[in-house]
C-alpha cells in the first residue's frame, strides 16, 4: 500500500511525511492522496498498472434528517410477575420531565401513586409493595401499572398473590 499526500500516481512524488510505503504484493495496491478537501484514491494492480480510482470531496450534506437517538418511552414488564411481597417496573425516559407511575386495580381505580415528580432522561426503577396509598395490603389480583410522561401513556399489568 501506498499512502501520502502531494503526489498522483500519473506523477510527481508520494513524499509527505505521513506516507505509508509497502511493497505491491499479488493483489496490488492503493495509492491516496490528501489535499485540502479532497481525498484521490487509485487502484494498482500488482504490475503496477492503474485499475480503478475514486475521488472523496468533503462538504456539507443537506436534506438528510439526523436519526433520533433518544430513547424511547417505555415500560418494562414488571419483575417478578406474579410477586407476592414486592414488583419491580422499570422505565427508560427519553428527556427529562414530570413522570406520574400509579397502580390501578381492574375497575379503573388508582391504588396507589409509586411516583409523581420530574426525574432526568435515562433508566429508572420503581417497586410496588402491593399495598394501598395508605399502606394496607390490598387483595390479591390483578393490578395495572401505568406510566405518564410528556402526554404519552404505557401500562403494564402486575398479579399480586398470597
Amino acid at each position: 500500500m501506498v499512502a501520502g499526500s502531494s503526489g498522483k500516481t500519473s506523477g510527481g512524488a508520494l513524499n509527505h511525511p505521513v506516507m505509508v510505503h509497502a511493497s505491491m504484493n499479488l493483489l496490488g495496491s492503493v495509492v491516496l492522496d490528501v489535499s485540502n478537501n479532497q481525498l484521490d484514491a487509485v487502484f494498482l494492480d500488482h504490475l503496477g498498472t492503474e485499475q480503478d480510482e475514486f475521488t472523496i470531496i468533503k462538504g456539507s450534506v443537506s436534506g438528510i434528517e439526523k436519526p433520533n437517538l433518544l430513547t424511547p418511552l417505555s415500560l418494562t414488564p414488571a419483575y417478578p410477575n406474579p410477586f407476592t411481597l414486592l414488583s419491580r417496573l422499570g422505565f427508560s425516559l427519553p428527556t427529562a420531565g414530570l413522570v406520574t407511575l400509579s397502580i390501578y386495580d381492574v375497575s379503573g381505580r388508582q391504588v396507589k401513586a409509586l411516583l409523581n415528580q420530574n426525574l432526568p432522561a435515562g433508566d429508572h426503577i420503581a417497586a410496588w409493595s402491593g399495598t394501598d396509598s395508605r399502606g394496607i395490603r390490598v387483595a390479591p389480583g390483578v393490578y395495572f401499572g401505568v406510566l405518564e410522561f410528556d402526554g404519552s401513556r404505557r401500562v403494564r399489568k402486575l398479579t399480586l398473590t398470597r
